[in-house]
């Protein structure tokens, strides 16, 4: 196939694209295309011929996918033929998701870099969001903090009249 890419994919239940995708040369930014997919445009605001993002599913992952199909235009002879190195910048808000653990965990996404039809592969990612596992205990005192919940200590008790302390812990 004639033609760049550059391929996001990421899970869509853990992570969401969120504002402008940006193609930036290590110094500026070049371009810029809104990450539900269109046309990249340049810092003035004009479009930049042949290049364009789309978003969508590959392999049951959603995908953002920037390509450049016009190998006789401006942007191509600068980047391209210059040897100059890209940068894509997706940005992503993270969403919470059942874990193991309860909410958060671990999740991955991958890149990949198709040039003329021959496939590159980039190391994965992986991020970790901490699990979020909240807990409540009813103790006898700051200074005591033996729990008198009966799941916890099936010996305790609990008279009428008892002041009770309620500890909860976030993660």
């Amino acid at each position: 196939e004639k033609g760049l890419q550059l391929v996001d994919k990421y899970d869509g239940n853990k992570l969401e694209a969120v504002e402008d995708v940006v193609l930036y040369d290590g110094t500026n930014i070049i371009g810029k295309a809104p990450a539900a997919g269109g046309q990249f445009v340049d810092n003035d605001g004009q479009p930049i011929e042949g290049l364009t993002l789309t978003a969508g599913e590959e392999d049951g992952l959603k995908t953002l996918t920037i390509e450049y199909k016009k190998v006789d235009g401006a942007f191509y002879k600068q980047y391209v033929e210059g040897g100059k190195q890209l940068h894509a910048l997706f940005k992503m808000k993270t969403l919470a998701f059942k874990g193991e653990n309860g909410y958060g965990g671990t999740y991955a996404n991958q890149a990949f870099q198709r040039d003329f039809g021959n496939e590159s592969v980039a190391k994965p990612t992986e991020n970790s969001i901490p699990n979020i596992n909240p807990r409540k205990d009813a103790v006898a005192s700051v200074g005591d903090v033996s729990s008198l919940d009966i799941k916890n200590n099936p010996q305790s008790s609990v008279e009428v009249g008892t002041t009770v302390v309620y500890r909860v812990q976030g993660s």
